[in-house]
């Protein structure tokens, strides 16, 4: 054997050859994906693995390097404000039902959710639409709730 040859096989002996070589997704289209109602990680990693004969990375691996993608992703807006000082509300976006007790009917309705920033109270009222007139019921009975 020639130096070259002995210095590689002595040298490559401790360490593993088996590298791991994975098919990376479109981070972007991951992350605007993941804006998606009812999406999620898990989801995602699904659809990616089986689109692969090899499966692809592990779901770990996945969401690591979709952490490290989202590091990267540039400007964050951090807003600081008192405890109290503001009242977050909205509808939920998601339209849950409400049973009727007694004749088990199911009706949807909205949900109207409001939060006073860092005061652990949340106030919910579910409403028939998220028209004018049941706004503006829910927003007075959460600033009532909250005083």
């Amino acid at each position: 054997w020639d130096e070259q040859t002995l210095d590689h096989r002595l040298n490559a002996a401790g360490r593993s050859a088996f590298v791991h070589v994975f098919v990376e997704p479109d981070w972007a289209f991951v992350h605007q994906e993941l804006q998606r109602r009812g999406m999620t990680v898990t989801l995602l990693h699904e659809e990616y693995a089986t689109g692969l004969a090899s499966g692809g990375m592990s779901l770990s691996e996945f969401r690591r390097r979709l952490a490290r993608h989202q590091r990267t992703r540039g400007l964050v807006m951090r807003q600081v404000r008192r405890p109290g000082e503001c009242l977050f509300l909205d509808f939920s976006g998601v339209r849950p039902s409400l049973a009727d007790l007694e004749t088990g009917v199911s009706t949807p309705v909205e949900l109207f959710v409001a939060v006073m920033g860092a005061s652990r109270k949340t106030f919910a009222l579910a409403v028939a639409s998220q028209k004018v007139p049941d706004w503006i019921e829910a927003n007075v009975k959460a600033l009532t709730f909250f005083g």
